[in-house]
């Protein structure tokens, strides 16, 4: 071991995977340890035994949950949007070629009262939704067509709207949506799990939406999301295999409930049950102005810029009510808090684009895939990219320890008494906790069930967006369900998981409107796991570490992490137009 590489990667965590084949790509010499013997870190796929072990300690499971080997259970349950940013990266490297996804059912948001609403992410959906009245849907629709018609290259889109400069809270204003519309269209599209996004620039708020919808459409599903086959696990293992190929290294183990599909587009939103007849015209308008939005043609910006006006702003324009905006600004954009609001409209316009872009994408009923047996699947995936371009992978190499120099810059990684010297360090911060601070606790219940999740139309797979609001919370809960369709459980099983930002110290108490709408359980596991930051310099110590994983049950923010620490390794921005296909092929022959 004693060579000298130009990163070393210490965990093989989604994040660490993805970047280790992403440099190993660009044909730096990498070199990836891990203390434990398997790939994934906080985000591997464990099945029944593992489970087991981590949460009841020497018991067994027992003989009616099926077979051991036929759970892939994630540790960081979260599905992937169609359109987004993982699909991009994933695109761009050729690790789909060692990874199967299949799209995920359902996407829905809770609302008062314990009913639940399948999310509107388009003008059509929102004239059918529910989730408001009549008036407010023919405002959301006209904000979604603005969202969806946006094109930050066109400014004939932007409506006389600087999104880099408008808060979301601003451009939710100018559509006169109502508190609960901007509360979904936030969170269940947008999928911000505060309102922060309110009163920051809108482009975040509407390229979010965007890419919802864009997502949405991909695979024309019930939901924007996909999820890889065999579960997350497959992930890290993907792109570790992109790293290998590349010439990187790879070391392991070194120490009463009625339930609504969230509408998505306006013809969904007149259909959906979230709204009254007036709020699905209002909401309708406001989705048919998000899916016109080009933010390159000023023709369907309806004079608003996104870059100035607030995502409140927009939405007052179309008149929705507080609960769509609620499921709007939740359910669509996904934003975690209310802040989007008083932000520039762009990101939140964005997200509900993404949003109804990824439903489209695969033409499901949600707008997210995700990878069969896992996401376990994933950070595998990019180790072997890594391998295919040269990395190396050592696991179960224990005890790994950073070295430093007399200035205090990392120079090098021991283990078992080798040392391999290196001029940057790439880890999570169990790596480095002297170089980190916590900053929250994520709670969280994983189920496993007999059944669907009620009134998600028996959805084998299906997201449920719980909006702060409806709750009384500071921020979003969610709830994530797979089963046997993704080979995560044997045939009949479904796993479920509840997730939120710890507001108390009881993850029994605080997850119980979640985990109240799954119906009868065979088994349930608490855990809660501390959230951190990294506080060093990276110019200065050569070290750059991953921020934790948080409570969304989406990527996005995960992909936002390691394109940010992409760029501070390397200087430059990651250029996602480009297709390795090619070059990795010729590198595996």
């Amino acid at each position: 071991m004693d060579e000298e590489y130009d990163v070393i990667v210490l965990g093989t965590g989604l994040k660490e995977c993805i970047l280790s084949g992403l440099l190993s790509v660009d044909g730096l010499k990498v070199l990836h340890m891990d203390r434990n013997d398997y790939y994934g870190g906080e985000s591997s796929s464990l099945n029944l035994t593992q489970l087991w072990k981590r949460f009841r300690g020497s018991d067994t499971p027992q003989e009616n949950l099926g077979a051991i080997r036929e759970y892939n259970v994630d540790m960081i349950p979260k599905f992937i949007m169609a359109n987004g940013t993982l699909v991009q990266t994933l695109i761009h490297t050729d690790v789909t070629k060692y990874l199967n996804f299949k799209a995920v059912d359902g996407s829905f948001v809770y609302k008062k009262g314990k009913v639940i609403y399948k999310v509107p992410a388009t003008d059509v959906e929102a004239l059918k939704s529910p989730l408001m009245g009549l008036f407010e849907k023919r405002r959301a629709r006209k904000f979604f067509i603005y969202v969806q018609d946006y094109d930050e290259k066109d400014p004939k889109s932007h409506e006389g709207l600087d999104l880099s400069k408008v808060t979301a809270r601003e451009i939710i204003s100018k559509y006169g949506l109502e508190d609960d519309t901007i509360d979904f269209i936030g969170h269940a599209l947008a999928l911000h799990n505060d309102d922060d996004y309110l009163d920051q620039p809108a482009m975040d708020f509407v390229m979010r939406i965007k890419l919802y919808a864009e997502s949405l459409a991909r695979f024309q599903g019930g939901s924007p999301y996909i999820y890889p086959l065999y579960g997350l696990g497959e992930l890290p293992q993907a792109f570790a295999r992109l790293s290998a190929v590349y010439g990187g290294t790879y070391m392991l183990n070194k120490p009463e409930c009625k339930i609504y599909k969230v509408p998505a587009t306006d013809v969904e939103a007149l259909k959906s049950p979230l709204m009254g007849l007036f709020e699905k015209r209002r909401a309708r308008k406001f989705f048919i102005y998000v899916q016109d939005y080009d933010e390159k043609d000023p023709k369907s910006h309806e004079g608003l810029d996104l870059s100035k006006v607030t995502a409140r702003e927009i939405i007052s324009k179309y008149g929705l009510e507080d609960d769509t905006i609620d499921f709007i600004g939740h359910a669509l954009a996904l934003h975690n808090d209310d802040d989007y609001l008083d932000q520039p409209a762009m990101d939140f316009v964005m997200r509900i684009k993404l949003y109804a872009e990824s439903l489209a994408r695969f033409q499901g009923g949600s707008p997210y895939i995700y990878p069969l047996y896992g996401l376990g699947e994933l950070p595998q995936a990019f180790a072997r990219l890594s391998a295919v371009y040269g990395g190396t992978y050592m696991l179960n190499k224990p005890e790994c320890k950073v070295e430093f120099d007399s200035s205090g810059k990392a120079v090098g990684v021991t283990s078992a008494g080798e040392t391999a010297k290196c001029k940057k360090v790439v880890c999570d911060p169990s790596y480095l906790s002297d170089k980190v601070k916590k900053v929250g606790k994520v709670n969280r219940a994983v189920c496993i069930m007999s059944h669907p999740i009620p009134d998600t139309n028996d959805a084998h797979s299906v997201q449920i967006i719980l909006p702060q609001k409806q709750l009384g919370r500071k921020s979003d809960m969610y709830l994530f369900c797979c089963s046997y369709a993704h080979n995560v459980a044997p045939n009949g099983k479904y796993i479920a998981f509840v997730s939120a930002e710890a507001e108390t110290d009881s993850p029994e108490d605080e997850l119980k409107p979640g985990i109240e709408l799954l119906g009868p359980i065979d088994e349930i596991f608490y855990h809660s796991y501390d959230t951190y930051v990294p506080t060093n310099k990276q110019e200065e110590d050569n070290c750059f570490i991953s921020g934790t994983y948080d409570a969304t049950t989406h990527f996005e923010s995960t992909v936002a992490d390691v394109l940010e620490m992409y760029t501070k390794i390397t200087g430059k921005t990651l250029d996602l137009s480009v297709d390795l296909s090619a070059a990795s092929a010729t590198a595996e022959t």
